[in-house]
């Protein structure tokens, strides 16, 4: 299994339902990926912007980005936690006690600004010298239930999961860029407050457009959509 496989399974995970797992009423994350494939995955859209100037960064392809899958290490986990009753939170510290690693930082994207289509759960850990996560993704609705099992991934930067970036371009034949990276928008490379999104649709509302948001460049629709088909399998 390679890096794009193991992260297709995680988001197709049935992770089941919980009491705090309210999906019911909005649907699980694992109910709306269950019919779309690998290929799905790799040919759809790496960030997209709704009519809000609200950015969603595709986790997918954020995650293929960031990690590799180890193949070995996750089955030496498996193997460890097999018969545990302890929570994967516990079994991830008595794992890297274990193999003698030593635990950098843990964190849920949820805690903080995240544009990531869906919300992880991870420790980043390093182990001769090398830097690894155990990485979880939530797959229910209510964010306290509904996770995967860790898997165990190593990481070129132990911050790399914390680095989210997307694009988003005007419909304009001149298609200014517009670019998100930790939290903060450029177009065309340039940076002003005054293109932020929520502002951009804050000034098309008082002129009464409400369908979308102007470019700030050239007036024309924002697309919202970047597609990076150079992204291929």
């Amino acid at each position: 299994m390679n890096t794009r496989e193991a992260i297709h399974a995680m988001l197709t995970t049935n992770t089941g339902r919980h009491m705090l797992d309210s999906g019911g009423a909005y649907g699980r994350n694992w109910e709306r990926n269950a019919s779309k494939s690998l290929d799905d995955f790799i040919t759809g859209p790496y960030s997209w912007m709704d009519s809000y100037g609200c950015l969603t960064i595709s986790l997918f392809h954020h995650l293929d980005a960031a990690v590799d899958f180890e193949a070995a290490m996750d089955a030496e986990y498996l193997a460890f936690t097999h018969n545990s009753s302890d929570s994967h939170l516990e079994d991830i510290s008595n794992w890297i006690e274990h193999i003698g690693g030593t635990e950098i930082y843990s964190d849920n994207s949820y805690n903080h600004e995240s544009a990531l289509s869906q919300v992880i759960q991870y420790t980043v850990y390093e182990f001769d010298g090398e830097q690894y996560v155990a990485l979880q993704i939530h797959q229910g609705c209510d964010v306290r239930g509904g996770y995967t099992r860790p898997w165990i991934f190593s990481l070129s930067d132990e911050y790399a999961l914390l680095s989210e970036s997307g694009s988003v371009y005007c419909t304009g034949s001149e298609q200014h860029r517009y670019d998100y990276y930790g939290g903060e928008w450029t177009i065309d490379g340039s940076y002003s407050r005054e293109i932020q999104p929520y502002a951009l649709q804050t000034e098309a509302r008082k002129v009464g457009i409400t369908e979308y948001i102007p470019c700030y460049e050239c007036g024309y629709p924002l697309e919202g959509t970047d597609t990076r088909k150079e992204v291929s399998a």
